[in-house]
Formats: structure tokens, sequence, C-alpha cells
């Protein structure tokens, strides 16, 4: 199992969703962090709260992740998002964006 903190790993401030935004990208952050740890072949936690994402920044990094040549269904069974109380919504909104499906309105609430 590997484990990303978004806020300790990567960035408590996340940026746009393209590297020509900033070194905290959508693009960075999937590229650098994300992708490598699923290449290894194991479970990826993923533990969102600190800092807040844009729906579009979320989209980016979750909703391509299958242009990388990963399936829909082995990235909904390896990809685990971490997330407290505050963050439930978040994270339906992410898990979502895994399964290509648009987000629920209940995650953009």
């Amino acid at each position: 199992m590997t484990l990303i903190d978004i806020g300790r790993d990567f960035s408590l401030v996340t940026g746009g969703r393209h590297r020509s935004g900033g070194p905290h990208s959508a693009e960075a952050f999937r590229d650098d962090l994300l992708v490598p740890a699923l290449r290894r072949g194991d479970t990826v936690v993923v533990r969102i709260g600190g800092p807040s994402y844009s729906m579009a920044w979320l989209q980016e990094v979750f909703a391509t992740l299958d242009t990388a040549g990963f399936s829909r269904e082995d990235l909904a069974r390896r990809i685990v998002i971490e997330a407290d109380g505050e963050y439930r919504r978040t994270k339906l909104a992410i898990e979502s964006y895994i399964l290509g499906l648009p987000p629920s309105s209940e995650s953009l609430e």
C-alpha cells in the first residue's frame, strides 16, 4: 500500500489543471505522485484534508487516469480515498470521477 497525503506530500495549496499554471497543478500531482504509485501495482490511499480543491483540479487528477493506461475498474479497486467528515462530498466527487461518472448533485452542494 502507498499512502499519499495531498497536504503533506504535495501541497497545502492546490493550483490549476495544467503545469503551466504552477507547481501545484493537477497534472503535477497526477503525473509525479499518483501515476507512479499506481504503476507500482499496489493499492494507493489518497488522503484528502487540509487543502481546498477546485472541482477542475479534482477532475483533472482523477477523471483522466484512464488515459494513463488504467481501466476504470482497476482504478476503483486500487484507489482508496481517505477523508474526514468535512471532506465527505469531495470524496464522493473523486469516486465519481474515478468511475467516469459526473459527480452527484450531493457532492456538489
